[in-house]
């Protein structure tokens, strides 16, 4: 989606309100390398920033970051049985892990873009 946004100017989405959390992956990787080092019984942790975002939100925070001019196509075609908000609970891995994210998405969202510049 970002690629679109930034190369063709374009970009088509099918359903733009359902809501997922979003994480960096320098977090995700941190995360995972806590989880690896855990001494303790095999256990279960959700790892994602604690917020949701639509995927209207993502383009609009793109287009605005990268200051294009990008058409957005909405097709408006919601998928059946379809879960609209989705964030995690870190509570549990901040707690045993003492993991918590560190990038939001405005600043994971910058930090993209910057890598994706070149392309």
């Amino acid at each position: 989606m970002i690629i679109s946004c930034i190369k063709s100017g374009e970009v088509i989405v099918r359903d733009p309100e359902p809501k997922r959390d979003f994480i960096y992956i320098t977090d995700m990787i941190d995360a995972y390398i806590r989880a690896g080092e855990y001494e303790g019984d095999f256990d279960i942790f959700n790892i994602g920033y604690g917020e949701s975002y639509s995927v209207k939100e993502i383009i609009e925070k793109i287009i605005k970051l990268h200051g294009s001019e990008t058409r957005v196509i909405y097709r408006g075609e919601r998928r059946r049985n379809e879960i609209m908000d989705c964030y995690s609970s870190t509570k549990k891995a901040k707690d045993i892990l003492g993991w918590s994210p560190h990038i939001n998405i405005d600043e994971g969202l910058k930090l993209m873009i910057k890598s994706l510049k070149p392309c």
